[in-house]
């Protein structure tokens, strides 16, 4: 992630919401990733980084959200970044209206293409925004969705070590029943900006297995 690393870290230092921790996970990383990640947290003290063995997406994820404080948390992706005013829009959007999760449109970039994806929600009934997400009419990533983050205690919501992809997707569905009060911004604040080399665009024959395996988990829980 060393090439985009500053842009996306930058992104989320530079917010208009300053009163934020930056939680940085080092999963095992065999590039410059850390030294660049050593860099900012020495200048920020809002930054808490944390460097590891390598244990794939998951288990970084876990990390975050294990040692995270805020009342609410987002996850950014290392390859992508965000708009300045995202954090106080979803911040502002979750207080004013006690809610547990807000969704929010983003912008793909593939190049030097940019789409501005809508969210097709049809309504922000807890059992809609559940079916949208299962039958990915949105997409179930943790980059845009702002969680009250006492969801995954609460809840007993973990990432599935058993994933190396679609762990996003897998807790997006748990997080969507545990919710009572769902919102929506139509605004794209998030930048997704597609990596051809990323585990999603190079997907094997076993981790499309793990994945439907991860659709009979979820099932069993929900039940």
């Amino acid at each position: 992630a060393e090439k985009k690393l500053d842009k996306c870290i930058s992104s989320i230092l530079n917010q208009t919401y300053t009163n934020i921790e930056v939680i940085l996970v080092n999963d095992g990383s065999t590039d410059n990733s850390l030294s660049i990640c050593e860099k900012y947290s020495l200048k920020d003290s809002r930054i808490r980084l944390y460097s590891k063995k390598n244990g794939g997406v998951s288990s970084a994820r876990q990390l975050g959200v294990d040692v995270a404080k805020g009342k609410y948390s987002i996850h950014v992706d290392s390859d992508d970044y965000i708009n300045i005013n995202m954090i106080y829009d979803l911040y502002m959007k979750a207080e004013e209206e006690n809610l547990d999760m807000v969704i929010f449109d983003f912008i793909r970039e593939v190049g030097q293409s940019k789409s501005y994806i809508k969210q097709n929600i049809r309504s922000l009934n807890k059992q809609d925004v559940l079916e949208a997400i299962i039958a990915k009419r949105i997409p179930g990533s943790c980059w845009n969705k702002f969680i009250r983050h006492s969801l995954y205690e609460e809840h007993k919501i973990k990432f599935p070590l058993s994933l190396g992809f679609g762990e996003d997707w897998y807790v997006n569905v748990l997080q969507t029943a545990a919710s009572q009060r769902i919102g929506y911004i139509s605004s794209a604040y998030y930048h997704y900006v597609m990596n051809p080399d990323s585990i999603m665009q190079t997907l094997s024959k076993e981790e499309f297995h793990k994945r439907f395996f991860s659709i009979f988990s979820i099932m069993d829980q929900l039940k």
